[in-house]
C-alpha cells in the first residue's frame, strides 16, 4: 500500500474500517503475481465463500457488506470458526505469570 503511494492513515492510521478496506481493495489488482493477491482471495473464499469476484475498488463495497453481515452471525463467532477448522488448542502469548482477567471478557 505504501509503494502505491497511499497515505499512512489508510494503512495503520485513523481511517475507518471501510476506508482501510477500500484502500486495500484498490491496491489488490496491483498485487497480481504476488502471494498477497492469492492470500486475499483465499481468505475471501474461505470462510466467506466469495468466489468468482476479484477484490478491487469496484467490488469493495459489495464484498465488505457481505463479509460484515456474515460476521454478525453466530456461526462466524471466533469459537464457531475454530470448531469448523478443527482447532484443538488455543494458546496465549502472555507471560505465564500474567493475570488472564482480560481473556475472560
Amino acid at each position: 500500500m505504501r509503494t502505491q503511494g497511499l497515505e499512512e492513515r489508510f494503512i495503520t492510521g485513523d481511517a475507518g474500517d471501510y476506508e482501510k478496506f477500500e484502500a486495500w481493495a484498490a491496491v489488490v489488482p496491483y498485487t497480481v503475481r504476488n502471494p498477497l493477491y492469492h492470500w486475499t482471495h483465499m481468505e475471501l473464499k474461505n470462510p466467506f465463500g466469495i468466489t468468482g469476484q476479484v477484490l478491487n475498488a469496484e467490488t469493495a463495497r459489495d464484498i465488505y457488506d457481505t463479509c460484515s453481515a456474515m460476521l454478525q452471525r453466530e456461526d462466524f463467532r471466533a469459537r464457531s470458526l475454530m470448531k469448523r477448522r478443527n482447532v484443538k488448542i488455543v494458546c496465549t502469548t502472555d507471560d505465564p505469570v500474567d493475570n488472564l482477567e482480560y481473556h475472560r471478557q
